[in-house]
């Protein structure tokens, strides 16, 4: 009974709300639709409008929006060589704040800047442990640096036909007369090997003869000097040498034949033989040439050279 006395009056309700709504639609025929009037084109172009403002207003928006640390950890900046090559200009408000070091840094106050090619320091001078090469000797006078050993083993090189012992026995030579009369033996040693071709000859004086420096060799005619043994042959060349190196008496016995020959003391040097000793212009580069390599020579043999 009390079941009824409420399920009653809300069904009641109910069906009084349905014919309250039944009554206020009424549908619209289809003749009344078709009668209303469109909207004029000011009133559309205004509509248009409104719609691309309020397009406008929420693209502003978004890119106003601040972006989130995910897409800041994947953002990618734009450098100006990449802003030129897509033809875009990056406003100065995208790199905000200045930078830690503004010397490093391409911008300063927003505005791109040129960068400076590094300062590379200049390279230090080469330097090498390596021994300079010595200087030859400018005078004909003074004392030579060489020994008999390798002096020996550079002409028998440059000749290996050579007898040993008769190699020995003409440096021995070459270092003794040398001494005597003061004349450096590097020189006198490497104008024979000059003269005599490293002893190979081939020219107007012949091995026969102990003429180790071409005295008295003009022509056919007169093919040079001749000496009764290796000894006196250096002998004499030695004291030609210095007939032209200094005013000096000799200090042995005279066996140059062409000693009253020369002004004594008119060519000191090694460059003085040129057109006094030989017409041949190049005959002083040629000795220093063979002086050269016989310093070089005894160098890798161990032997020190002071000049």
């Amino acid at each position: 009974m009390f079941r009824n006395r409420v399920v009653l009056p809300c069904l009641l309700a109910v069906g009084v709300a349905l014919s309250s709504c039944a009554s206020q639609y009424r549908p619209v025929p289809p003749e009344a639709e078709a009668a209303e009037t469109p909207p004029s084109e000011p009133e559309e172009s205004a509509r248009e409008a409104a719609r691309e403002a309020a397009r406008e207003a929420a693209l502003q928006a978004a890119r106003e929006e601040t972006p989130s640390p995910a897409q800041k950890e994947f953002e990618i900046p734009l450098l100006p060589n990449d802003a030129q090559e897509a033809d875009e200009t990056v406003p100065a408000a995208a790199f905000s704040g200045p930078p830690e070091n503004p010397e490093d840094s391409l911008w300063q106050s927003g505005t791109p800047q040129t960068l400076a090619a590094p300062e590379i320091p200049p390279e230090p001078p080469q330097t090498s442990d390596a021994p300079k090469e010595p200087a030859g000797p400018e005078y004909l006078m003074g004392e030579g640096q060489i020994p008999a050993a390798a002096m020996m083993a550079f002409i028998l090189d440059a000749n290996p036909r050579l007898d040993p012992v008769y190699i020995e026995d003409l440096t021995y030579y070459y270092i003794e007369e040398a001494a005597i009369e003061g004349i450096n033996h590097d020189v006198a040693f490497a104008q024979m090997c000059l003269e005599t071709g490293f002893l190979k000859y081939g020219g107007l004086v012949t091995p026969d003869m102990n003429n180790f420096c071409g005295l008295g060799a003009i022509g056919p005619s007169q093919r040079g000097e001749r000496f009764s043994s290796p000894r006196i042959g250096v002998r004499a060349h030695i004291q030609h040498l210095k007939a032209y190196a200094s005013s000096e008496p000799l200090r042995q016995d005279l066996v140059d034949p062409r000693y009253s020959f020369v002004r004594y003391g008119s060519a000191p040097t090694l460059d003085g033989l040129t057109g006094t000793w030989a017409v041949d212009r190049e005959y002083a580069r040629k000795i220093k040439n063979i002086l050269n390599r016989l310093y070089a020579f005894a160098r890798r043999m161990g032997t020190p050279i002071q000049r």
